[in-house]
């Protein structure tokens, strides 16, 4: 994301790096959009970069979910995570979840990866960087399925052993 960030804030390098250090991840999304909205070349380059920013965000979002949940164990309804509650009340909350669901964010990580490395390389080559005077515009890759958001439900309320 930083490159996005670099390629739209149009600043010089060391402020751009400064933004990007000193924002937290929600902010440099909600930036980069605004940032992408106001200084995309085409409509079509808007609506991939767009795109690429909602499914990272989605990642974004999933990976922090199983980041700070702890495995337990494995029960009959699937796997059983504990997650600190974001109220900060300091409880536990049992979350429960399959290896499929896992799978799926894993593939869709791999898949959002790869198609914002194809946007960069889009936006870049278009831009000019590498690209012939005259020579025609890199396509803008196919988009992959749109990342699920985990929606992973509470359990009984005390799960044996959570």
């Amino acid at each position: 994301m930083f490159l996005f960030f670099m390629e739209y804030l149009k600043t010089p390098a060391r402020a751009t790096n400064y933004l990007f250090s000193a924002l937290h991840n929600r902010d440099r999304i909600d930036l980069l959009r605004s940032l992408v909205e106001a200084h995309a070349k085409t409509d079509t380059e808007r609506e991939a970069v767009l795109f690429a920013l909602k499914c990272y965000d989605i990642c974004t979002e999933n990976r922090n979910f199983l980041a700070h949940a702890h495995f337990k164990k494995v029960t009959p309804e699937g796997l059983l995570f504990l997650k600190l509650a974001s109220d900060k009340s300091g409880t536990l909350k049992p979350y429960v979840g399959s290896l499929e669901s896992i799978r799926d964010l894993a593939d869709s990580m791999s898949h959002t990866f790869e198609y914002v490395g194809l946007i960069w390389g889009s936006v870049r080559y278009t831009a000019g960087f590498g690209a012939a005077p005259g020579a025609p515009d890199w396509p803008l890759p196919e988009r992959p399925p749109q990342p699920r958001k985990l929606n992973w439900s509470p359990p009984l309320a005390n799960p044996e052993g959570a």
